[in-house]
């Protein structure tokens, strides 16, 4: 889907409602805090919120669910990459 908002929209969309089903079932499951955390990011990478007080509020909420996520499991590398890369854009 590349970086087509349109495109991406959907995908994330989906995304973000069966992991919040899983955050239900398990609150404290790494993997599924650093699956909404990347989602939430990349939403943020591709700009799919236009207003910028909702767009901080994405990346905020993506950079708690990843740092969550590395809590919770030291070891997560991916939540780690992923944080790592959210650092070095912020």
């Amino acid at each position: 889907v590349g970086r087509d908002p349109a495109l991406v929209r959907p995908w994330v969309d989906s995304g973000l409602a069966q992991v919040g089903r899983a955050l239900v079932l398990a609150p404290k499951d790494a993997d599924a805090l650093e699956l909404r955390g990347n989602l939430r990011y990349w939403s943020w990478l591709v700009g799919l919120e236009a207003d910028p007080a909702r767009n901080r509020a994405l990346l905020d909420s993506a950079r708690a669910d990843l740092e969550r996520a590395t809590q919770i499991a030291p070891r997560q590398a991916g939540a780690w990459a992923s944080l790592s890369h959210l650092y070095n854009q912020t």
